[in-house]
């Protein structure tokens, strides 16, 4: 069951409530893919659109797609699509991309964990009698063979005392029910009240890698269990950035793109509000300068938009008191660059897609998918990226305090860990990039994280208009961390703009 209005459902109303009225000229700030999909369906509609940047060259925000000399890639950003995300697959199917499976679970990767190392079809059983379990958990471990199955049977406990109407209230803005507010405590508060022993804790925080989320609230993980967040994963063909380059060169009514209206290198200071409109003051060539439109659409991260000067607003401190507090998480990503997939040629058991687990500082690694279905031979003797370390919260931070070059020599000599070869296939001329988000000066962190009482405290006056100023970005939508948060929050603030 869909607890949220439907993309399909969502443009009818935008283009009923657009009938009839005056066409409007509208600054977007950033072209992420809250920006783009404003910018577009805004455009569509015979409104005028500007969009600036703060990159010199490069759009779609925290989804980057590193291309390699060899002709691969790795995502840096958003890599995921679940099936449950239609406002994601209805861009992709109007862009004619393309998707292919993503594998996000493959019984023949590694489980590092407790200085024991198997593979995950074995897990089970030698990961699993480490740790002082309870008989419940471990016939649940059985059943299922996956170490997690502790967690996602704690988690449908949870959501068992929700009836229909808590649902839909979950996937939208306003006061919480009674039901949720109970349980808009942190994750390791809810698992610790529901959890046999305390060893099934600590189990669920390696295994899952959520030891790194235990102060989000719970509500953000009911909202993926239920909807089935990590059923049906597919990824873009080519690179998640395509998505954001069609929706840019997607061609508009009046004979332009997207791309004809988005201004590069283009940084934004202050936003204030006046008898006029809104004033944006923003740095180009090195030199400050000001703008002046009816409307705006700030798609900023709050982490950017805390150190910009923000003046003018009819409900200002609500929004202010938002984007000071709402939590953000941390994340690294490195990817390893192999001059041969040796993970897809190992006669013990070749891996195709999925991920090995760890404790280390490394905590997943990531196999590509693209070779699953074929498993060709000519493809595995050839060069292919390892997404080597996707890290969270401290480990991300920590991670991301080395610079590039050292960050890839960690995350090698932990992976050597179960993939002792690693090291005679590291391409010598271009071995590795990453990102540490924290350090992005225009994304200052991964995505929007909510802890316990921010969903109740910030979302409710954020997520409204400041007279003609409006938000948008996957911060204020029910699925921070999603490409589908920042299509649906885009779309919210496109109705909001056009019953202005």
């Amino acid at each position: 069951m869909t607890y949220h209005t439907s993309i399909k459902q969502q443009l009818e109303q935008i283009q009923q409530a657009d009938q009839g009225r005056l066409r409007k000229k509208i600054l977007i700030l950033g072209a992420g893919m809250a920006g783009l999909a404003a910018g577009y369906e805004l455009a569509q509609r015979g409104h005028q659109v500007q969009i600036f940047e703060a990159e010199r060259s490069r759009l779609g925000g925290r989804v980057w797609t590193r291309k390699f000399k060899n002709g691969q890639y790795g995502e840096l950003g958003a890599m995921r699509i679940p099936a449950a995300h239609d406002y994601t697959r209805h861009y992709i199917k109007l862009l004619n991309l393309q998707l292919r499976k993503f594998i996000n679970f493959n019984e023949t990767t590694y489980r590092d964990f407790e200085e024991t190392i198997c593979r995950a079809n074995v897990a089970g059983q030698t990961i699993g009698d480490l740790f002082d379990l309870s008989q419940r958990d471990r016939d649940a471990i059985k059943q299922e063979n996956d170490l997690d199955a502790i967690y996602i049977r704690m988690m449908e406990d949870v959501w068992s005392g929700l009836d229909e109407a808590d649902k839909v209230q979950l996937f939208g803005h306003g006061p919480l029910s009674a039901n949720l507010s109970q349980l808009d405590t942190s994750l390791l508060q809810t698992l610790r009240h529901s959890a046999d022993t305390e060893d099934a804790v600590r189990l669920i925080g390696k295994v899952t890698v959520l030891d790194n989320y235990w102060q989000r609230s719970t509500l953000m993980f009911l909202r993926e269990e239920i909807e089935g967040a990590f059923v049906g994963l597919e990824e873009i063909q080519g690179g998640t950035d395509l998505l954001p380059q069609a929706l840019a060169n997607a061609p508009l009514p009046d004979g332009t793109t997207l791309q004809d209206h988005i201004y590069f290198s283009r940084e934004v200071y202050s936003i204030e509000q006046g008898n006029q409109g809104i004033t944006v003051t923003f740095k180009q060539e090195g030199k400050l300068d000001t703008a002046t439109f009816s409307y705006v659409l700030c798609t900023i991260p709050f982490s950017v938009l805390r150190r910009i000067d923000i003046k003018g607003l009819p409900n200002g401190k609500k929004i202010v008191d938002a984007i000071q507090g709402l939590g953000y998480h941390s994340a690294t990503k490195v990817l390893v660059n192999c001059t041969k997939r040796f993970w897809e040629l190992d006669q013990q058991g070749a891996i195709y897609g999925g991920a090995s687990l760890s404790d280390s500082i490394a905590r997943m690694t990531f196999y590509p998918s693209d070779n699953e279905k074929e498993k060709n031979q000519a493809i595995s003797n050839g060069p292919g990226v390892l997404l080597g370390s996707y890290s969270w919260g401290a480990n991300a931070r920590r991670l991301g305090a080395l610079n590039p070059p050292e960050r890839g020599e960690v995350v090698v000599d932990k992976i050597r860990r179960f993939h002792p070869q690693i090291t005679d296939y590291i391409d010598p001329e271009e071995p590795y990039a990453s990102i540490a988000w924290d350090q992005h000066p225009f994304a200052a962190g991964a995505f929007a994280s909510p802890s316990p009482i921010d969903l109740q405290m910030f979302f409710p006056g954020a997520s409204q208009p400041a007279g003609r100023l409006f938000f948008a970005g996957e911060h204020l939508s029910p699925y921070t961390t999603w490409i589908q948060g920042a299509l649906w929050s885009a779309l919210q603030a496109v109705m909001q703009i056009v019953k202005a």
